[in-house]
């Protein structure tokens, strides 16, 4: 008896501890506004995932250099502390707390994988603090303070659908990962390919907790001819599926966005990425 009630209480120190520690902060407008307009920086955080290495980091120093050069904004200098989420929906939500708690933090820019990205958003509504991601499609979910700097996906879709027709792409086989934005992502690519005129021969899906796609592969190389693949999907699981697709002998274009223009995927597809078009 004096276990059960010893391990009762251990659960309950433990949900409050949680509790606490992720609490939002829950900062006013203007709370902030005041923090921020008394502050003699401008301050930002800018969140990357370094497990998958980009110049992400690079072109916003490169930004902020040459606008406190200029004089800064208002005749502030911009200051960014950096963080890294490691593409981990744990440590994003306890950036993303950290980060609300602070009172003279403007803006974040960052958190690249758009289910983390979506997640976090929610506590950066909440805080005031403007939040702009590089790719999640988080405009759908609403919010003043939220933005994205990449097309959404029913602008990609367009622009991908037109360039399939000037290339004759017209028989499509889609590949998507099964993640809530890559599947969004390949249905709105589907509604407007079939609006305009194209035709999709096959359709499959994927999970990025495997790493050998090649019988999901096999199956598409059996697919009637076809013209090109649509392939909707993250690193690491885009790199592994285009090096199989073209170890399997599929050599048909391969039609994707910007998500998987990254160093470390160019670097380790190699020669499997020829006829890859981003």
């Amino acid at each position: 008896m004096k276990y059960v009630y010893t391990t009762i209480c251990l659960i309950f120190i433990l949900i409050l501890l949680t509790y606490q520690f992720f609490l939002p902060a829950y900062i006013s407008q203007e709370q902030r506004g005041n923090a921020v307009r008394k502050d003699d920086q401008i301050l930002i955080a800018v969140v990357d995932s370094f497990k998958s290495q980009t110049q992400f980091f690079k072109g916003i120093r490169l930004a902020v250099d040459r606008i406190n050069k200029h004089g800064g904004i208002h005749g502030k200098q911009i200051n960014i502390i950096e963080y890294d989420d490691h593409n981990s929906l744990s440590t994003a939500t306890r950036i993303a707390s950290q980060l609300s708690s602070q009172k003279n933090i403007l803006a974040v820019i960052g958190h690249r994988d758009p289910e983390i990205a979506i997640s976090v958003s929610v506590t950066y509504k909440a805080n005031n603090i403007l939040f702009i991601s590089p790719g999640a499609d988080i405009n759908r979910f609403g919010g003043s303070y939220i933005f994205k700097f990449s097309p959404t996906d029913e602008k990609l879709s367009r622009e991908i659908t037109q360039f399939s027709k000037r290339n004759n792409y017209h028989d499509i086989v889609i590949l998507y990962d099964i993640s809530p934005s890559t599947k969004h992502f390949a249905e709105v690519f589907n509604e407007q390919a079939l609006a305009s005129g194209l035709h999709i021969v096959g359709e499959k899906f994927y999970s990025t907790m495997d790493s050998d796609y090649r019988f999901i592969l096999s199956e598409i190389k059996m697919t009637r001819n076809f013209d090109a693949i649509f392939l909707s999907g993250k690193i690491p699981g885009v790199t592994h599926i285009i090096k199989q697709l073209r170890e399997i002998g599929i050599n048909q274009p391969i039609l994707t966005t910007n998500r998987v223009d990254i160093n470390d995927h160019w670097t380790n597809t190699g020669k499997a990425s020829d006829n890859t078009i981003v």
